[in-house]
Parts: structure tokens; C-alpha cells; sequence
């Protein structure tokens, strides 16, 4: 594994360029929430280990590709793809999204796009709000999945259950020759590694044809092994009670005991059942082995914990911690001048709510909550009038 391309914006990194040239595979790095621009590249392991030659595409945060770093290390991508006989593009939600929107500058035949974007402009996609923050703050200079066209086999792996990603892939499915591999209830984490070797290793042997029967076959066979089955079942089964959703979660578990997600759902059912020590609870376990880019969910969801506990100080704690870790979400900023505003510390909580809304500027709860802090800050001279005068004269 080497690195033959670096800029304060992305990174192009190589392995197994010399095994074989029948295919060259070039990853796309998925969204994080806390990216690592020294990380290794989306699938770089397992190629390597597989021996397929294989280029990746590493952003430095989540920018969608938009940056020219990226765009140069592309560039460099696609000279060094003009020697092989096929090109593979590959990569899941933002990187799936990357994997269509390149193809055609890699002269790829098919694009393996797990979960994709069709964009994440507003402009184009109005109901895509899961990324508005980044989206806020991206200028959409090399967004261009609209005119993949027909050339392109695309496949596209998404769990039709989650509506925002099937409109995605309709979307996608216009601009190209899509070829639609639905399996429901994978969510938007896709349907495990074993899966998404089988897949890759097809399509980088021309059998894309294959591809959906395979993924569909094995969904079917294994999806109740899978800890997410059962996560996705409790999310999206929303007529079952409460019991029943948490004892979905508890099979999940005995699968997983270490998959955050669980206790992120888990967290949020407790709480919204007015269960908030025994949300707590779970917080706490989850937070011994949670991998970092995990943790500010975490200590967020346990400042909503304590805050209905009416433990003011420490929720207020919790969220600046994960306001700290993770200081460009919009959401945390939020969250945290709530918490501020509740407890009469304006002058805080506008700070944060500005953070939030500069970070996700169209979005109209965080105006309305900003409207509402400054009129609190408006009325303190005449609170502070009003309690002079009812003082007793000396």
C-alpha cells in the first residue's frame, strides 16, 4: 500500500497496481462523523489482501468530493486507469456517491454504489435533510450524477424501507442504467462486508448481471444473523410497542453487544417513554467501548437524559462535551443552546444557535430557536428595570 497523491483536501492512495491489468478497482471513502484524513481507503484492506489492483479516494472531511484536491486526485486516478481493460468504481453513501459521479471521468464501465447520493444540494434533492449541514457549507462545483448517462452500469444497493435512499436511487436510475438491488431492512449501513466482497469480486469480474441475484440470495439466508436485521426491524416497526421493539433490540445485541447503534435506538425509546435512568444505563455501557466518531451521539443523548431528569448541570456538561468533540455539528450546537436557553443563559446559547445555524442555515427550527433566544435577550434590561423598581424604597 502506498500513497501517491496528498493536498490539505484529499489524499489518492494505491495498492496491487501491478498484480494484473484486466481491472482496476478505485474506492470512494464514506461519510464519518469524524473523518480521518490519515485513514486508509474505503475496501484498501481487502483488496490488497485479495491482490486486486486498486486506487482509493480519501477526502479530509466530509465535503463530497467537491473539493479540488479531490478532483485533482481523480485526475490522477483516471491516467493511471487508461491501463487497465476495465474500471470498477466502488464506495458506500458518500463514497457511493463519488463511485457514480467520477465513473465517467475514470472511464469506468460499472459503478458499485452502495446506499449513494444522487446530490446532496438542496436545489436538486429538497428532501434530503440528513446532510444539510454539510450541504450548507459546500459549494457545488464538481456535482455532476445527473449526466452519468446509459454508458454506465450502475449498481445501486439500498434497503428500500429507507425512503429517503430509494428516492436516491430513482433519481440515479434516470440518469443512468441502473441496475436497482433492493434488500430490506439492511438500513442505511448496507448488508455486511461478506456480501459486499461477494459483490465487488463479481463486478470486477464483468458478471454484474449476477450481482442482484447474489445479494438478494444471500440478504435472505443470513439477514437474521445480522445485528442490524433486527435494529432496522425495531426502527422501522413502529405499531409494535415499546416492549416489543426493545426485545427486537435485545436479539440485535446478543448478535452485536458492541454495536452503538442498538444503544442509540435503545436510548431513544427509554427516553421517549419517560425511562431516562434506564437510558442513562445504556449510555454509560455503550460509552466504555464506543468507537470515538460515536461518542458525541452518545453524550448528547445522555444530556436529554439528564435534562429530563431536571439534572440541569449535568446535561449541560454532557452536551458541551459533545459539542466539543464534535464542533461542526449543527445538530450538537443546537442541542446545546437549547439546553442554554432553558436555563437562562442566553447570551451562551445564542452563541451556539449562530454555530448551529451557520453550519445549517436553511433550516427553520434552528432560525426559530435563534428568534427565540434574542427576544429573551431583548427582554433582560426590561426584567432588570421591572425588579429595581419592586425593590423597597430605604
Amino acid at each position: 500500500m502506498s500513497e501517491l497523491f496528498g493536498s490539505e483536501t484529499a489524499r489518492l492512495r494505491a495498492n496491487s497496481l501491478d498484480r494484473d491489468r484486466d481491472c482496476l478497482v478505485v474506492s470512494f471513502t464514506p461519510w464519518s462523523e469524524l473523518p480521518n484524513p490519515l485513514g486508509l481507503g474505503w475496501a484498501e484492506k481487502l483488496c490488497e489482501s485479495r491482490g486486486w489492483p486498486a486506487l482509493h479516494v480519501v477526502p479530509a472531511s466530509n465535503d463530497w468530493y467537491q473539493s479540488d484536491g479531490a478532483l485533482e486526485a481523480v485526475r490522477r486516478a483516471a491516467e493511471i486507469a487508461r491501463g487497465y481493460a476495465r474500471v470498477v468504481t466502488y464506495g458506500s453513501s458518500m463514497g457511493g456517491y463519488a463511485a457514480l459521479n467520477f465513473a465517467p471521468m475514470l472511464g469506468a464501465s460499472l459503478a458499485f454504489a452502495v446506499v449513494p447520493q444522487y446530490s446532496i444540494d438542496r436545489a436538486k434533492v429538497p428532501f434530503e435533510t440528513r446532510w444539510a449541514a454539510e450541504a450548507g457549507r459546500i459549494r457545488f462545483a464538481h456535482d455532476r450524477v445527473d449526466g452519468i448517462g446509459r454508458d454506465l452500469r450502475a449498481v445501486l444497493l439500498y434497503d428500500p424501507f429507507v425512503k429517503a435512499d430509494a428516492r436516491h436511487v430513482d433519481l440515479i436510475a434516470q440518469a443512468g442504467d441502473a441496475l436497482r438491488v433492493g434488500l430490506p431492512l439492511m438500513g442505511h449501513a448496507g448488508p455486511g462486508s461478506a456480501i459486499l466482497t461477494a459483490m465487488l469480486a463479481l463486478a470486477r469480474e464483468g458478471r454484474a448481471d449476477e450481482m442482484r441475484a447474489h445479494a438478494v440470495q444471500q440478504h435472505r439466508i443470513n439477514k437474521k444473523r445480522t445485528a442490524n436485521y433486527y435494529l432496522q426491524l425495531a426502527n422501522q416497526a413502529r405499531s409494535l410497542s415499546l416492549d416489543a421493539r426493545l426485545r427486537l433490540l435485545d436479539v440485535a445485541k446478543s448478535i452485536d453487544a458492541t454495536h452503538v447503534g442498538i444503544a442509540l435506538k435503545r436510548s431513544t425509546l427509554l427516553i421517549g417513554a419517560d425511562r431516562s435512568l434506564d437510558a442513562i444505563a445504556v449510555q454509560d455501557e455503550a460509552l466504555t467501548h464506543a468507537a470515538p466518531a460515536y461518542v458525541p451521539s452518545l453524550l448528547s443523548h445522555k444530556a436529554q437524559a439528564l435534562a429530563r431528569l431536571s439534572r440541569w448541570d449535568e446535561a449541560l456538561e454532557m452536551a458541551s462535551q459533545a459539542c466539543a468533540r464534535a464542533p461542526h455539528s449543527a445538530y450538537l450546537n443546537h442541542h446545546l443552546a437549547y439546553l442554554l436557553l432553558t436555563q437562562g443563559r442566553y447570551r451562551e446559547a445564542e452563541r451556539h444557535q449562530c454555530a448551529a445555524l451557520a453550519l445549517d442555515e436553511g433550516n427553520a427550527l434552528y432560525r426559530n430557536q435563534l428568534a427565540t433566544i434574542r427576544y429573551r435577550i431583548a427582554q433582560e434590561p426590561a426584567q432588570a428595570d421591572d425588579a429595581a423598581a419592586s425593590r423597597p424604597q430605604t
